[in-house]
């Protein structure tokens, strides 16, 4: 999946987590483990995606440069 679609998967778990899930800060907390091991799957690959991401739009702008 792209980081936006990867994006959109999280969300839509926490929205489906309702009152099962707590922000507190830029922190989330949920009731049982299965939730926690869920999450973590699905932010796992946001940091290699995002790092992608901004290595695309580098070279990008290097090849845009005069």
């Amino acid at each position: 999946a792209s980081l936006a679609q990867q994006l959109v998967q999280v969300g839509e778990y926490l929205q489906a987590q309702g009152n099962q899930v707590i922000f507190n800060g830029n922190r989330v907390q949920f009731a049982t483990a299965q939730q926690v091991a869920h999450y973590n799957e699905l932010v796992a690959p946001l940091a290699a995606q995002h790092q992608s991401l901004i290595a695309g739009l580098q070279t990008q702008l290097r090849l845009v440069k005069p």
